[in-house]
Protein backbone atom coordinates (compact mmCIF):
# COMPACT_ATOMS: atom_id res chain seq x y z
CA UNK A 1 0.00 0.00 0.00
CA UNK A 2 1.27 3.49 -0.46
CA UNK A 3 0.93 6.16 1.90
CA UNK A 4 -0.76 9.18 1.01
CA UNK A 5 1.88 12.16 1.34
CA UNK A 6 -0.08 15.15 2.40
CA UNK A 7 -0.16 18.06 -0.32
CA UNK A 8 -0.79 21.86 -0.04
CA UNK A 9 -3.66 21.08 -1.77
CA UNK A 10 -5.02 19.49 2.32
CA UNK A 11 -6.77 22.67 2.95
CA UNK A 12 -5.81 22.68 6.67
CA UNK A 13 -2.27 23.19 5.37
CA UNK A 14 -3.28 25.98 3.14
CA UNK A 15 -5.24 27.35 6.40
CA UNK A 16 -2.24 26.84 8.60
CA UNK A 17 0.51 28.78 5.93
CA UNK A 18 -1.92 31.21 5.40
CA UNK A 19 -2.03 32.04 9.10
CA UNK A 20 1.18 32.04 9.85
CA UNK A 21 1.72 34.51 6.70
CA UNK A 22 -0.48 36.71 8.42
CA UNK A 23 1.22 36.54 11.27
CA UNK A 24 4.56 37.61 10.01
CA UNK A 25 2.47 40.49 7.99
CA UNK A 26 1.37 41.45 11.33
CA UNK A 27 4.90 41.21 12.75
CA UNK A 28 6.13 44.70 11.32
CA UNK A 29 3.90 46.85 12.39
CA UNK A 30 4.54 49.88 10.27
CA UNK A 31 2.04 50.55 7.87
CA UNK A 32 2.74 50.17 4.06
CA UNK A 33 2.47 52.76 1.83
CA UNK A 34 -0.43 51.64 -1.25
CA UNK A 35 1.34 52.45 -4.23
CA UNK A 36 4.87 51.65 -3.42
CA UNK A 37 3.70 48.15 -1.62
CA UNK A 38 2.18 47.22 -4.93
CA UNK A 39 5.22 48.27 -6.79
CA UNK A 40 7.73 46.20 -4.96
CA UNK A 41 5.44 43.00 -4.23
CA UNK A 42 4.38 43.02 -8.19
CA UNK A 43 8.16 43.55 -9.78
CA UNK A 44 9.63 40.92 -11.97
CA UNK A 45 12.64 40.75 -9.62
CA UNK A 46 11.18 40.98 -5.90
CA UNK A 47 13.28 38.05 -4.68
CA UNK A 48 16.32 40.58 -6.37
CA UNK A 49 15.31 43.30 -3.97
CA UNK A 50 17.02 43.35 -0.14
CA UNK A 51 15.86 46.58 1.78
CA UNK A 52 17.92 46.91 4.37
CA UNK A 53 15.06 46.80 7.07
CA UNK A 54 15.07 43.01 7.48
CA UNK A 55 11.25 43.46 9.29
CA UNK A 56 10.12 45.13 5.97
CA UNK A 57 11.40 42.78 3.61
CA UNK A 58 9.74 40.25 6.17
CA UNK A 59 6.70 41.88 5.49
CA UNK A 60 6.89 42.34 1.72
CA UNK A 61 7.55 38.80 1.30
CA UNK A 62 4.65 37.72 3.55
CA UNK A 63 2.17 39.70 1.48
CA UNK A 64 3.55 38.84 -1.41
CA UNK A 65 2.94 35.32 -0.52
CA UNK A 66 -0.41 35.76 0.17
CA UNK A 67 -1.35 37.38 -2.54
CA UNK A 68 0.30 34.62 -4.76
CA UNK A 69 -1.94 31.96 -2.19
CA UNK A 70 -4.99 34.21 -2.91
CA UNK A 71 -4.59 33.83 -7.02
CA UNK A 72 -4.06 30.29 -6.97
CA UNK A 73 -6.46 29.29 -4.21
CA UNK A 74 -9.32 32.25 -4.29
CA UNK A 75 -11.72 30.51 -2.30
CA UNK A 76 -9.82 28.79 0.29
CA UNK A 77 -7.84 32.03 0.95
CA UNK A 78 -11.18 34.27 0.68
CA UNK A 79 -12.74 32.07 3.04
CA UNK A 80 -9.62 32.40 5.45
CA UNK A 81 -9.41 35.94 5.23
CA UNK A 82 -13.27 36.14 6.18
CA UNK A 83 -12.19 34.64 9.19
CA UNK A 84 -9.53 36.37 10.78
CA UNK A 85 -11.13 39.89 9.44
CA UNK A 86 -14.61 39.51 11.49
CA UNK A 87 -12.70 38.71 14.66
CA UNK A 88 -10.63 40.71 17.34
CA UNK A 89 -9.67 37.73 19.09
CA UNK A 90 -6.05 38.38 17.91
CA UNK A 91 -6.51 41.73 18.55
CA UNK A 92 -7.38 45.04 17.06
CA UNK A 93 -4.24 45.42 14.50
CA UNK A 94 -4.15 42.00 13.66
CA UNK A 95 -7.67 42.45 12.25
CA UNK A 96 -6.55 45.92 10.62
CA UNK A 97 -3.89 43.76 8.98
CA UNK A 98 -5.64 41.34 7.89
CA UNK A 99 -7.87 44.06 6.16
CA UNK A 100 -5.05 45.50 4.60
CA UNK A 101 -4.44 42.06 2.83
CA UNK A 102 -7.62 41.53 1.06
CA UNK A 103 -7.58 44.95 0.26
CA UNK A 104 -3.66 44.72 -1.19
CA UNK A 105 -5.60 41.41 -3.07
CA UNK A 106 -8.47 42.92 -4.10
CA UNK A 107 -6.59 46.00 -5.85
CA UNK A 108 -4.36 43.43 -7.63
CA UNK A 109 -6.71 40.84 -8.70
CA UNK A 110 -9.23 42.96 -9.86
CA UNK A 111 -9.84 41.00 -13.28
CA UNK A 112 -10.86 37.45 -11.61
CA UNK A 113 -12.69 38.43 -8.75
CA UNK A 114 -16.07 38.52 -10.41
CA UNK A 115 -17.25 35.33 -9.03
CA UNK A 116 -16.10 36.03 -5.42
CA UNK A 117 -17.61 39.32 -5.11
CA UNK A 118 -20.11 38.04 -3.25
CA UNK A 119 -18.24 36.80 -0.61
CA UNK A 120 -15.69 39.64 -0.41
CA UNK A 121 -18.93 41.88 0.18
CA UNK A 122 -20.05 39.35 2.98
CA UNK A 123 -17.06 40.36 4.46
CA UNK A 124 -16.49 43.72 4.61
CA UNK A 125 -20.30 43.95 5.65
CA UNK A 126 -19.59 41.64 8.36
CA UNK A 127 -16.82 44.25 9.55
CA UNK A 128 -19.01 47.07 9.42
CA UNK A 129 -21.56 45.26 11.29
CA UNK A 130 -23.42 47.93 13.96
CA UNK A 131 -24.02 44.64 16.08
CA UNK A 132 -20.35 44.29 16.67
CA UNK A 133 -19.18 48.38 17.92
CA UNK A 134 -15.70 47.26 18.53
CA UNK A 135 -15.01 45.17 15.34
CA UNK A 136 -17.06 47.83 13.08
CA UNK A 137 -14.94 51.31 14.60
CA UNK A 138 -11.80 48.85 14.22
CA UNK A 139 -12.79 48.38 10.68
CA UNK A 140 -13.15 51.76 9.49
Amino acid sequence: MRAQVPTFKTKVIKEDVIKILLLIYDFYKKQLRDERFLTRVVAENFHLIHPKNSELYLKLTAAKTLLEIGTYFTEDFLLLIHEQATTLKDGPEYQRNVLDVLRYFINGSRDGLEPYLIQIVQTLLKCLDPNDEQLRKNST
